[in-house]
C-alpha cells in the first residue's frame, strides 16, 4: 500500500491512534542525539513483554528525494554475501497490548522534492489517526558541558506543556534557516494533531560525535512525559566519562576554558529569577555561534542563547 511517497507494509500491528516521535537528519541530529534515542528505543521496546515492534514502511523511491552521491549507500556482508543499504526515511510501528500505542518516524531530509515527503507525511500522520506528533533532536547553544544541558520547546498538548514548564523548558526564539521538514508542525495543528518539539542544547566547543549526555536528556524527557521506565544507568555512566574527558581537554586549553567560563556566566545569569539583570553573551562565545550558524548548511545547526 502507498500512502503519498512512503511505501506501506499491511498493518500486521494495528496501530491505533499512535504516538509518533520523529527525528529528522541530519539538520537537528547534532552529536547523533536523535539518532541515538531511536536506537535505545528501539532495543527498549524490542525486550518488553506487552510491546510488538514491526517495520512499518519507508519512502518507495528514495532516488526521488536523495542524492546518493551526499548521502552514501553503505555496502555490508552477511556471511560473505554482499548486501548494500540505500539512505532512506523510515517508519517502525509499536504496539502496546497495555495502552498506547506508538509510531517512530526517522526523517532523513530531502534534497529535492521536499514538498512531497512533506505531504507524506501529513498523510501518515492522518491514516493512522496519529494522536501526537513529537520531533525530537540537538542542536549547538550556549550551554556550558559543566551544567545541566539546556533543552528548548513547547507543545500543543495542555498536560505536556505544563510538563515543558515545570522543567523550565520553553520554547525557542531562534530565527534563521531551518529545514522545510519543520512545517510538519503547523500542518499537522491544522489538521488537529497535537504536536510537541523538544532540542537539547550541546555544548559548541565539544563537537562530540556521539553525545551521551544529549541522549540522556532527551531520554529523561521522553520518560518523564511517558512514564516507560527505562533504566538510563549506562547512558549516564557514559555520560559522565564522556564530559569528564572533555573537561580534562578544556582544562588543557586556556581559550576554550575561558569560554567556557563565560558560558557558565550567562547560564548562570539565564537561570535567576526573572527580576535579576541579564548577562549579554560574550564576544568569544557569539563570534563562536555565529561562526556555527554560518555552517549550518553543513549540518551544524545553532540554537540561540534567547
Amino acid at each position: 500500500m502507498e500512502i503519498g511517497a512512503f511505501e506501506i507494509e499491511d498493518d500486521v500491528l494495528n496501530l491505533e491512534h499512535p504516538r509518533m516521535i520523529v527525528t529528522l537528519r541530519p539538520w537537528i541530529d547534532v552529536g547523533s542525539v536523535g539518532t541515538m534515542a531511536f536506537s535505545y528505543l528501539d532495543n527498549f521496546f524490542d525486550i518488553q513483554p506487552f510491546f510488538t515492534t514491526h517495520p512499518v514502511g519507508k519512502l518507495s523511491h528514495p532516488g526521488r528525494f536523495y542524492d546518493f552521491t551526499r548521502y552514501r549507500p553503505t555496502m555490508y556482508r552477511v556471511e560473505g554475501v554482499r548486501n548494500i543499504d540505500v539512505p532512506n526515511s523510515s517508519l517502525r510501528g509499536i504496539k502496546n497490548h497495555m495502552g498506547h500505542d506508538y509510531l517512530f518516524l526517522r526523517i532523513l531530509e530531502p534534497h529535492s522534492n521536499s514538498e512531497l515527503v512533506l505531504d507524506s507525511i501529513v498523510e501518515v500522520a492522518e491514516y493512522y489517526g496519529a494522536s501526537m506528533y513529537w520531533q525530537i533532536g540537538s542542536m549547538y547553544g550556549a550551554t556550558p558541558h559543566t551544567r545541566p544541558l539546556t533543552i528548548t520547546g513547547w507543545s500543543s498538548e495542555e498536560k505536556i506543556q505544563q510538563c515543558f514548564e515545570e522543567l523550565n523548558i520553553h520554547a525557542s526564539t531562534y530565527e534563521g534557516p531551518t529545514s522545510i521538514m519543520s512545517m510538519a508542525t503547523e500542518k499537522l495543528r491544522d489538521k488537529g494533531i497535537s504536536t510537541s518539539h523538544t532540542l537539547v542544547q550541546l555544548p559548541p566547543y565539544a563537537r562530540l560525535e556521539e553525545d551521551y549526555r544529549g541522549q540522556e536528556q532527551i531520554l529523561a524527557l521522553l520518560d518523564k512525559v511517558y512514564d516507560f521506565g527505562f533504566d538510563l544507568t549506562e547512558i549516564i555512566k557514559k555520560a559522565d566519562e564522556q564530559y569528564s574527558h572533555l573537561d580534562g581537554l578544556v582544562q588543557a586549553d586556556p581559550a576554550v576554558k575561558s569560554m567556557v567560563k563565560k558560558l557558565e556566566q550567562l547560564y548562570d545569569a539565564q537561570s535567576r529569577e526573572p527580576n535579576e539583570p541579564d548577562v549579554k553573551l560574550p564576544g568569544s562565545v557569539d563570534a563562536l555561534l555565529r561562526d556555527l550558524e554560518k555552517n549550518a548548511d553543513n549540518d551544524d545547526p545553532v540554537e540561540p542563547t534567547s
